[in-house]
């Protein structure tokens, strides 16, 4: 993992290049501590900092060919480059990392290798002689990659900090996009919170040179290609097999690993197969809460956590979080979003990461994928036409009485192809498209690298989503069951009460510390800080703030505390743009 930055334009010196280069990597300094390497010429300047785990002693972040006239810089990993390298044999290397295999490889075939490509990545390839350059991003978006016009060219960086960093004109937020979140609680791609700039799609490049405008084009997309004479037994080996092989790709040959675990079937899994695929014992790592009697009675499960560490034989650690440690750890892990992105536990990734890190581990395994692939949430239980995805908060009608502005209904545009799917597997496309990349990826991403913790996905690696995707919707949702086939393709390696408990991820005790601790913060937040800005009316602000406030509300009721969150998420994300130059009031 690392940060890279780039400056596409001819009417900016390569001097001025390397200054504004500069000013844009040490935003995102934080993701590469291991290494820094820019070049620029008259029409081009790529800059990274490096994070190192493959090919650690290799002295530059940047990979030039052979006659030094074609670049690329690499943010992630390709887990298949030594088998890549065997099939560029007439190239001379000069290191064993994976983006030098990358460079060749799209030297070699283009836009094509990117198929080749087992990873997560995104990258920039520069060739100086043709005066071309492309930006890439991975099959589902494991890796971001942000890009905006200006003047003639294009800038782009793997972290919106960056850009606002080197060019503070782009810092205008857009009111259409302030209103997405409130419906969504992040703000869907292509689009930012921010007007001018936007998101790579995943499974998207990118063109721009002298002659084309720049242009976004799409190489993959989640496949419905469903199996013929479906085999339940065939289809289990089949996945169990395709996981495990995902799961040993991503465990690191050079750094310490570990694997996130809150003891639900998705993390227990990893845990089970990254436990048998490791020659040293396997570190997990979990929180639990403490505070009060109810809830450590009700959310704080790490019974579960602890019964797959015995079962698997890891070295189990637990971080123990309160209401105090959440509230103070809320700044400084919203301002990395750079988004309001209204996700409580991205507090908690940011709390675990930076303790993980201070324990000399640099890549964890993580679940995120599983349950938008195998049907894991309550919500795939039936039909829901115009489905506009995960979390969905505020409906049209509650926006139109709260906000100051009038915002335009943007419902989601599914491809053609995608709306002569299964009822089922068009709502799974519309998370995997949009929830999954646009919130917990993008968490998982933006809260390990705050302390250069590399997060890995094995569930999306592309072979494990081209399967599940084949599979039919009762391999999924078999009666009352969810993710049927996954809880079978489970079963050799865990104890039944794993395998058929309820979903749960990691608890979190919002309603509890919303309506108790948190309170007197919240209020203040809300009323002294939201009110005035301008985009709410005040009224229906404080309307709807004392009714949550005022009204029963059961702690574990996923809208209203989410609503609120949302709220307080925004107030801490504008307060976090004060000291730039970022403009926060309405036009």
């Amino acid at each position: 993992m690392c940060g890279l930055v780039g400056i596409y334009s001819r009417a900016c010196s390569p001097e001025q290049k390397q200054i504004l280069l500069a000013r844009m990597l040490a935003a995102i300094e934080h993701r590469g501590p291991d290494g820094v390497a820019m070049y620029s010429d008259e029409e081009a300047g790529i800059a990274l900092c490096r994070l190192a785990i493959v090919d650690r002693a290799c002295a530059s972040p940047l990979h030039w060919n052979e006659d030094d006239t074609c670049v690329l810089a690499l943010n992630g990993e390709i887990y298949n480059h030594r088998e890549l390298r065997k099939q560029l044999s007439k190239h001379r290397f000069r290191s064993q990392t994976d983006a030098e295999v990358l460079l060749h490889a799209f030297e070699e075939w283009g836009i094509q290798s990117v198929q080749t490509l087992d990873g997560d990545f995104a990258f920039v390839f520069w060739d100086r002689l043709a005066k071309r350059g492309v930006l890439v991003r991975d099959r589902s978006g494991v890796k971001p990659l942000y890009y905006a016009r200006i003047g003639d060219g294009l800038v782009f960086a793997s972290e919106l900090k960056a850009l606002l960093a080197g060019f503070p004109e782009l810092a205008q937020l857009s009111l259409q996009a302030l209103a997405r979140y409130l419906t969504h609680r992040f703000v869907p791609g292509p689009r930012t919170i921010f007007q001018k700039i936007m998101k790579l799609q995943p499974g998207c490049y990118l063109t721009f040179s002298a002659v084309d405008e720049p242009e976004q084009r799409r190489y993959w997309d989640y496949p419905r290609e469903e199996v013929i004479a479906y085999d339940e037994e065939a289809q289990i080996v089949r996945g169990r097999a395709l996981l495990e092989a995902a799961v040993t790709a991503r465990l690191a040959d050079e750094v310490t690993y570990g694997v996130l675990l809150s003891g639900g079937l998705d993390s227990s899994l990893l845990t089970a197969m990254a436990a048998r695929a490791s020659q040293d014992p396997l570190q997990t790592f979990s929180v639990v809460f403490f505070g009060n009697a109810l809830l450590e009675e009700s959310v704080s499960e790490h019974r579960y956590s602890r019964l797959v560490a015995r079962t698997t034989g890891t070295r189990h650690a637990e971080l123990p979080v309160d209401a105090e440690l959440f509230m103070h750890a809320c700044t400084k892990a919203l301002y990395q979003l750079e988004e309001p992105i209204a996700d409580p536990p991205a507090v908690l990734l940011h709390l675990l990461c930076d303790w993980i890190k201070q324990a000399g581990v640099t890549v964890l395994l993580s679940g995120e994928g599983a349950d938008e692939l195998f049907a894991g949430y309550p919500v795939y239980a039936q039909p829901r036409p115009g489905y506009m995805g995960m979390g969905v908060l505020f409906t049209e009608e509650e926006k139109a009485q709260l906000l100051s502005f009038e915002a335009l209904p943007e419902p989601l545009q599914l491809p053609a192809t995608v709306r002569s799917w299964d009822w089922l597997h068009q709502m799974l496309y519309v998370d995997c498209t949009c929830w999954l990349v646009d919130d917990l990826l993008l968490k998982a991403d933006k809260m390990g690298m705050l302390s250069a913790v590399e997060i890995r996905v094995p569930f999306l690696d592309h072979r494990v989503a081209e399967y599940a995707f084949s599979l039919p919707p009762q391999a999924k949702r078999n009666g009352s069951m969810n993710k049927y086939l996954l809880r079978k393709i489970a079963e050799p390696y865990l104890p039944e009460t794993i395998i058929h408990q309820h979903k749960r991820g990691f608890p979190l005790p919002l309603g509890i510390w919303l309506k108790g601790e948190l309170r007197s913060w919240v209020e203040a937040l809300l009323l002294d800080g939201l009110r005035r800005r301008g985009y709410f009316e005040p009224v229906a602000l404080e309307r709807l703030l004392q009714g949550y406030f005022e009204e029963e509300i059961p702690h574990d009721a996923y809208r209203p505390h989410h609503m609120i969150w949302a709220l307080v998420t925004l107030e801490l994300f504008l307060q976090s743009l004060q000291s730039g130059n970022v403009q926060t009031k309405p036009q």
